[in-house]
């Protein structure tokens, strides 16, 4: 069972109250974020001067993030899944958004939810936006974590003179070019994400309750544990074997071995 069609409404009916006053709300958004976490404001350029109701680049980003969360409430209902901007992950990137940053806008974000609704408040309301913002959450920190890993390429100097170019290839050892060569091929070891299926499966089996970033990253260390232990084991087994590729015969011991009750 995905997100619910009375999940859906809540979230539309709410975001209908938050419209109502754009300005009023985006203060309570943005003073929530800077009291939990106050290094957060260097993440926001409108907020060099504090939280300003009338600087439209303040109100729009609010407006624009709560309408990406409401977004992500219909695409999970529908599509059961969460489809956004590419964009979105470059920019997160560049600024190096950490999960317990996302922890923190989501934490607000219900608080601003909350005082746009009034009595209409509940638990119930406060699950569907919960489970629409950490949807969207998983899938920015995955595409930003990708984008991290691909580093543009170095800005190549002008050219020298021929004259300057001839003194400063006599200075420059042979050892020293040779070493930096070695440098620029070494890569940043990428890091597997299993976020948004995680995410997925959570809301196959429980679709009320919602996960934190930190559990959620928990989570994603413990399978890329586990992965890399049934990896090693599994090929060991196949060269043992003597087999050029791992199958089904090779993985179930281990997995057998590592599951609970075994």
């Amino acid at each position: 069972m995905g997100f619910s069609e009375k999940q859906e409404a809540l979230v539309n009916s709410s975001w209908e109250a938050f419209k109502t006053n754009i300005p009023k709300h985006s203060v309570v958004f943005y003073t929530s974020i800077l009291e939990k976490a106050p290094a957060a404001q260097s993440l926001f350029s409108f907020l060099a001067n504090g939280v300003d109701p009338n600087n439209p680049n303040l109100t729009s980003h609010a407006e624009k993030l709560f309408a990406l969360t409401r977004d992500s409430a219909v695409q999970l209902r529908t599509k059961g899944a969460v489809v956004a901007d590419a964009a979105l992950g470059s920019v997160h990137a560049q600024k190096a958004v950490t999960d317990p940053q996302f922890a923190v806008v989501k934490e607000a974000l219900l608080k601003t939810i909350k005082e746009a609704v009034g009595d209409k408040w509940s638990d119930e309301l406060s699950s569907a936006w919960e489970a629409a913002y950490d949807a969207l959450a998983a899938l920015v920190s995955e595409e930003s974590m990708a984008k991290g890993e691909k580093k543009p390429a170095e800005k190549k100097p002008a050219e020298k003179a021929p004259a300057e170019k001839a003194k400063a290839e006599k200075k420059i050892p042979k050892d020293a070019t040779s070493g930096e060569k070695k440098k620029k091929k070494k890569k940043a070891k990428s890091v597997e994400t299993y976020k948004i299926y995680i995410f997925k499966v959570l809301k196959q089996v429980h679709p009320d309750i919602g996960i934190s970033s930190k559990a959620m990253g928990i989570m994603n260390s413990f399978i890329n544990d586990i992965f890399e232990k049934l990896a090693q084991e599994s090929s060991r087994l196949a060269r043992y074997n003597k087999k050029p590729t791992i199958t089904s015969r090779e993985i179930q011991p281990p997995f057998a071995s590592s599951s609970p009750g075994n």
